[in-house]
């Protein structure tokens, strides 16, 4: 039986955990907290099969340091982001144990993704012009917001925007490719927090100068859109829906241009795209090495464009 070096053990960490479970993976874990930790001394990681660094985004350099202090050898599953400043993505870049990293983005590897990739490539639907996307929901406002190391810059130096927007920005350039340019537009709204609570970032693509926008939120009502406008179509998705359409050339009565042909649509749910993906992800980490350097060197372009 494989195992596993597990760092973290709560919240989204569990999700994982309980997704090694399931493929029958000895898990042993590390914290810490001498009171929650299942392994004393963090250099007896040499013994397990994988490394997974599931822990608040600000431990992840640490921990990262520590395995290429000891040239750990074997494959290492993080959580994103890697680091949490320029120099420390400079030093990342220069590890021995780089290319055994494996850093895990949401959303890509899903059937969602599929269809949007598949959608937006072809001839009826044209070139893509302008993508809003929006994601947000209340966590600010609730009582453990301000008890989470999400609410201190001290631990989450850019607030929401590398907890939830590198995401998006991840999944934008595996469907477009590499930007001509990014920029960040952060807000803090919570008064009692020092973190960022709100965020806003606008791309330009280098192919066809496409316009991306990308809104989350802590502080606001719980939303999950998209609105992708092409030459020739729209793709539209909320937390329930995806819904394809291409340009009709026919017009009305009063020759007028009329609405758009549904090409596609299908149900969707949200949190179930993200299970899958985080599932996925890992099928990927355990089965397939070769994927782990392209991982890394985009993992290494999309912080270059969060952490300036």
């Amino acid at each position: 039986m494989k195992s596993a070096f597990v760092i973290g053990y709560k919240n989204h960490a569990k999700k994982i955990i309980d997704i090694l479970k399931k493929k029958k993976i000895q898990i042993s874990i590390y914290h810490d907290d001498i009171k929650k930790t299942q392994i004393k001394d963090f250099y007896e990681v040499v013994n397990y099969d994988y490394v997974f660094i599931l822990s608040p985004n600000h431990t992840h350099y640490y921990y990262l340091s520590l395995l290429e202090k000891i040239n750990y050898k074997k494959s290492i599953f993080c959580e994103k982001p890697l680091i949490n400043s320029k120099n420390q993505l400079n030093q990342l870049n220069k590890f021995k144990i780089k290319n055994r990293i494996f850093t895990n983005f949401g959303i890509v590897d899903s059937d969602f993704f599929k269809i949007i990739k598949k959608y937006s490539n072809k001839k009826n639907i044209g070139q893509l012009l302008i993508t809003d996307l929006i994601s947000s929901h209340s966590f600010g406002f609730s009582n453990n917001y301000l008890k989470n190391w999400r609410s201190d810059k001290q631990t989450n130096k850019n607030g929401v925007l590398e907890t939830v927007s590198i995401h998006f920005i991840y999944f934008f350039y595996k469907l477009f490719g590499k930007f001509d340019s990014i920029s960040h537009i952060k807000k803090k709204i919570i008064k009692k927090s020092s973190s960022i609570d709100f965020a806003q970032t606008n791309i330009i693509t280098k192919k066809n100068s496409s316009i991306i926008n990308i809104t989350t939120s802590y502080v606001s009502p719980l939303i999950f859109k998209i609105t992708m406008l092409f030459s020739k179509g729209i793709i539209t998705v909320d937390n329930q829906n995806i819904k394809i359409y291409t340009i009709s050339l026919k017009k009305d009565k009063f020759n007028r241009s009329v609405s758009p042909v549904l090409l596609f649509e299908k149900k969707i749910d949200i949190k179930s795209i993200w299970n899958e993906s985080h599932k996925n992800n890992i099928n990927i980490f355990l089965k397939n090495k070769s994927n782990f350097k392209k991982n890394f060197n985009d993992s290494i372009y999309i912080h270059n464009k969060l952490f300036k």
